[in-house]
């Protein structure tokens, strides 16, 4: 059985959404904004977004 920790698959979703904003690459432009949703969250604690307005903006 393999282990799977949730805490290394968070840090995964982080890097990876710190490397897309970094890097802008065309292709992937919907996570240029998830580590900016992720940091907001996780200085003022969860709050509902609305996903379809925050990509826009």
């Amino acid at each position: 059985m393999e282990y799977h920790s949730q805490w290394v698959q968070m840090a995964d979703l982080v890097a990876y959404a710190a490397y897309m904003r970094l890097a802008r690459i065309p292709a992937k432009a919907h996570a240029w904004r998830w580590f900016d949703i992720a940091a907001a969250g996780a200085c003022t604690g969860p709050e509902p977004l609305d996903l379809k307005h925050a990509e826009k903006s």
